[in-house]
């Protein structure tokens, strides 16, 4: 491999470590805060389900998402776009 080729994978290796670094905290931090909402002790089990919920609607607002994919359904990008083109929820 030359130099050229070893320092353009060393670049891609670098941000690809970075965004993976930034997903995990970001899947952190949501799931630190639906753990909080679940193990209040102030909240009944009603408030701590809405409370969960209510983390959950706000992940969607700041998404865009308007549903999430079900466990155990692996779609690939190009899938689910023209899915959503078609106005379908492949999550159904």
């Amino acid at each position: 491999m030359s130099t050229t080729q070893s320092t353009i994978q060393d670049f891609v290796n670098v941000i690809a470590s970075e965004i993976a670094c930034g997903v995990d905290s970001a899947v952190e931090r949501w799931m630190a805060e639906i753990e909080s909402a679940l193990t209040d002790p102030e909240l009944t089990t009603l408030g701590r389900m809405n409370a969960a919920k209510d983390v959950l609607g706000r992940y969607k607002r700041l998404t865009g998402k308007t549903w999430l994919q079900k466990p155990g359904n692996l779609y690939t990008a190009s899938a689910l776009v023209e899915a959503a083109k078609a106005g379908m929820d492949p999550a159904a």
